[in-house]
């Protein structure tokens, strides 16, 4: 924990009469000892948990919304980063979370006191995110995060963990990912390094931290990977097309807005997302869609070995799912994607 810029940044928090903020240890729970912010204001007292986040966007903060948003200690929560800009503060404060930044920014809503401060110079961003220590963690590779997928995604990986992925040989991981054995390799050390692969002994691996795991992972994939797998697009001629076209026919799935309409019954698609290898002719004669690269039809090339997640035979997993719409930065997705954490992802991102 940072305790000095946080000292810092309080310094740089607007006067207001009454108002006394201060950092002090926990005296009790599960975080004794650990820094708490501590806000006085007219009688009242509210102490926060600080947590800490060296790498914040739109992304992050749909996830923290999407884990917070069922959570009691919500209330309690306190987010620092180095710098919170214009858009991820508004979002922030629209899911009720408290921030504090480097730079003074904040956010506190606590019984009689509503403090919101956003819009400082983008130049101190600058400055501040360029002090060693605070830059955000190296981006995965590729094969990473093609095989973070594949262990999080793995049906057996708590229910027989003797069968899981994660616990085979190179060479079986590399079939089942389709990473080369080398990749594989190196891939593995890269999440042991980062302290989310544990090794208990041979054949005997675990998955750990995977809350952040799972964070880091739908990050890179909206802005690694993701980008380098549309293939296509179409333009479709009604948006309810969608509702009569049955891609798993041929063996793709959906994605994105769709698959989380047919999972939550919450969203009504504007964009459709297919993950397919190939799209046959026939479908996209049957279904009248038309080629044009600012479509509403969207077809990515899957890079895991496909097949439709088992609670919706035509959808793909819920954490390709949630990437997608995490990835789309529009109120209405990010809504949706925390329905589908609640109901799909919590229970295997959770659970260690």
């Amino acid at each position: 924990m940072n305790s000095m810029a946080i000292q810092e940044a309080l310094g740089k928090i607007p006067d207001i009469a009454g108002l006394n903020i201060t950092m002090e240890p926990a005296i009790s729970g599960e975080l004794a000892g650990s820094d708490q912010l501590v806000v006085a204001y007219k009688g009242d007292i509210c102490r926060f948990n600080i947590h800490r986040r060296s790498d914040l966007n739109t992304t992050a903060v749909a996830i923290l919304a999407s884990r917070l948003s069922l959570d009691e200690k919500r209330s309690n929560y306190l987010l620092h980063a180095p710098y919170v800009n214009i858009t991820c503060g508004e979002r922030l404060r629209q899911n009720g979370i408290n921030f504090i930044d480097d730079a003074g920014h904040v956010f506190l809503k606590t019984p009689g006191l509503y403090l919101f401060v956003v819009g400082r110079e983008a130049k101190l961003a600058r400055k501040i995110m360029a002090i060693p220590g605070k830059s955000e963690a190296r981006s995965f590779k590729m094969a990473t995060l093609k095989m973070v997928y594949a262990f999080l995604s793995d049906p057996a990986l708590d229910s027989a963990r003797d069968k899981a992925l994660i616990n085979r040989n190179y060479r079986d991981i590399g079939e089942g990912t389709g990473i080369s054995l080398g990749s594989v390799s190196n891939a593995m050390e890269d999440l042991l390094a980062a302290g989310y692969v544990v090794e208990q002994a041979a054949s005997c691996r675990l998955l750990v931290n995977r809350r952040k795991l799972f964070e880091r992972w739908v990050q890179d994939y909206g802005t690694r990977l993701r980008p380098k797998l549309v293939e296509l697009h179409f333009r479709a001629p009604s948006p309810r097309w969608w509702q009569n076209a049955y891609p798993n026919r041929w063996g793709g799935v959906w994605g994105g807005e769709v698959a989380a309409a047919r999972m939550t019954e919450f969203l009504t698609p504007e964009t459709a997302t297919i993950y397919a290898e190939h799209v046959p002719d026939s479908f996209v004669l049957e279904n009248d869609l038309r080629k044009d690269p600012a479509g509403n039809v969207e077809i990515l090339r899957p890079f895991w070995r496909l097949r439709p997640f088992d609670g919706e035979g035509d959808c793909a997993h819920p954490l390709i799912v949630y990437a997608d719409l995490a990835a789309t930065d529009i109120d209405r997705n990010l809504q949706t994607a925390q329905r589908i954490y609640e109901q799909h992802i919590r229970q295997i991102v959770e659970s260690a």
